[in-house]
């Protein structure tokens, strides 16, 4: 079992998420994407409410449940609020809840490594491995963001991965969360829109363009100029990115320590 290395916000990760950001080839885990996701509310956008990253475990509830979107999300508030925005992970696998992420050696998937979550002691992946904690979000094998933003009435989808399969789990959510904002204000003709993303070059980095394409769009939605996402989300910018997440963990960890 991973020995937690930190808390920071309502994330955690541990060291085994430590270790997928050391290595190149390692699909980066849910608890990675959130704890990035939390370094952007809390060190980024602060007090802002308008600016809403979740959870990929809140994602796989909202796929799984429509009749909890409205209460995941607090829908109300942001309605009455105005203008917001909504960064969502969402997996291929988000209707397989309580599997172990990744697969054993006979099995494994087009990525070739696996994936550690939120976890418990009762599910085990191969003996060839360390010993895999059961997960409580997605079991597939791709990331992908879908985003909602009130002002223009539209979900939008990135995905760094041409037929990926995450498609219609992108859809299922959007229509939960479309069905609970017309019970607030009525059908305001909400759109699904595909958007072009820059594609990666491995089988690994998915999760890695999640995150760095979700900061593009919340400093393009704070107002930052920045260059056309297609030129700044290289494949080598990427690559760097990985090595940031790895040195924030590291700083927070130290912060922690200091306090």
């Amino acid at each position: 079992m991973g020995t937690n290395v930190l808390f920071y916000g309502d994330a955690f990760i541990t060291d085994r998420d430590v270790q997928i950001l050391e290595q190149s080839t390692s699909w980066l885990s849910g608890e990675g994407i959130f704890l990035q996701f939390e370094y952007f509310r809390k060190d980024i956008v602060g007090p802002q409410k308008d600016i809403i990253f979740i959870d990929p475990n809140i994602s796989t509830v909202i796929y799984k449940d429509p009749g909890d979107t409205h209460d995941a999300i607090k829908l109300g508030e942001l309605e009455e609020d105005g203008n917001y925005i909504l960064f969502i992970p969402v997996n291929d696998g988000m209707e397989k809840q309580k599997k172990p992420e990744g697969t054993d050696d006979e099995d494994r998937n087009e990525w070739g490594e696996s994936e550690d979550s939120y976890q418990s002691e009762d599910f085990y992946q191969s003996e060839e491995d360390e010993l895999e904690e059961e997960v409580q979000t997605a079991a597939g094998t791709h990331w992908a963001l879908l985003v909602f933003e009130r002002k223009k009435n539209a979900f939008q989808y990135y995905d760094s991965k041409k037929d990926s399969g995450v498609a219609p789990v992108a859809e299922r959510i959007s229509e939960h969360i479309r069905s609970a904002i017309k019970t607030i204000r009525g059908d305001d003709g909400i759109n699904f829109e595909v958007m072009y993303t820059p594609k990666q070059d491995n089988n690994a980095d998915c999760g890695l363009y999640v995150c760095a394409i979700a900061e593009y769009l919340m400093k393009e939605y704070l107002g930052e100029k920045q260059k056309p996402l297609k030129e700044m989300i290289t494949p080598d910018y990427i690559f760097k990115y990985r090595y940031e997440m790895g040195d924030i963990v590291m700083q927070k960890r130290l912060d922690a320590l200091v306090i």
